[in-house]
């Protein structure tokens, strides 16, 4: 069973103008108040499958559609050297500066 669309709609006899039924909540209003809902795509606001909706029902388009725009890549460093290996913090030191995880070999002359 449907019901019949009602709103707040007053034809002026001097200048009539069409009238449109929002399609949210079936409201009447004049056609001019009617918008279209839009939505993010990408980094462009779309209409969205062409529905007019008066200013009550109207959505605002949610941001977290939009596309996120990243900063470019920092300028790389020329000519680069590489970082010289460093002791871990778990090696532990002996009392001539070494490691007891090196692996020292020594020769017999």
């Amino acid at each position: 069973m449907s019901r019949w669309p009602t709103g707040k709609f007053h034809v002026d006899v001097n200048a009539p103008e069409p009238y449109g039924i929002c399609d949210r909540c079936s409201a009447m209003h004049a056609l001019s108040a009617l918008s279209k809902q839009q939505e993010w795509r990408g980094r462009n606001l779309v209409t969205r499958n062409g529905l007019l909706i008066c200013e009550r029902c109207l959505d605002v388009p949610n941001e977290q559609n939009r596309t996120i725009k990243l900063p470019p890549d920092p300028v790389p460093v020329r000519d680069p050297r590489p970082i010289p290996p460093y002791a871990s913090a778990s090696d532990e030191w002996d009392e001539d500066g070494g490691t007891y995880d090196d692996d020292i070999t020594e020769f017999e002359e």
